[in-house]
């Protein structure tokens, strides 16, 4: 299977998991305007479809890299305790086993990704 069905697949699941609805659209500006001044790059899984559907994804990596971003803003925005971070919780680790099924690996060359990064 090729690598962007392989991506598809697991955002396909994790959209449907019942831990995904804070995540699958961008957080409303009206309902929550904190959220965007403390989150610099807001990211959800609508975008991340948008962006995998349209071939903006050059590698996994990239792939991988936003979706850590939504799990990221989620950790650094929610309240420890809070239901949005707990799913948020679960929804990452869905998210890792599924990655490492299909992309058996991968961990490795994402750690190499950020050590050749960080060493610039």
């Amino acid at each position: 299977m090729p690598r962007s069905k392989k991506c598809d697949k697991i955002l396909t699941e994790l959209w449907a998991h019942e831990d995904s609805w804070a995540f699958v659209r961008p957080v409303d500006r009206k309902q929550c305007p904190e959220y965007y001044k403390q989150i610099a790059n807001p990211m959800d899984l609508s975008i991340v479809k948008e962006k995998l559907h349209s071939y903006q994804y050059h590698s996994v990596v990239e792939f991988v890299r936003d979706m850590n971003l939504i799990f990221s803003n989620c950790k650094d925005f929610n309240k420890p305790g809070s239901t949005i971070l707990e799913e948020g919780l679960r929804l990452e680790e869905l998210f890792k086993q599924l990655l490492y099924d299909n992309f058996p690996g991968i961990e490795e060359v994402i750690q190499s990704e950020e050590l050749m990064e960080s060493s610039l």
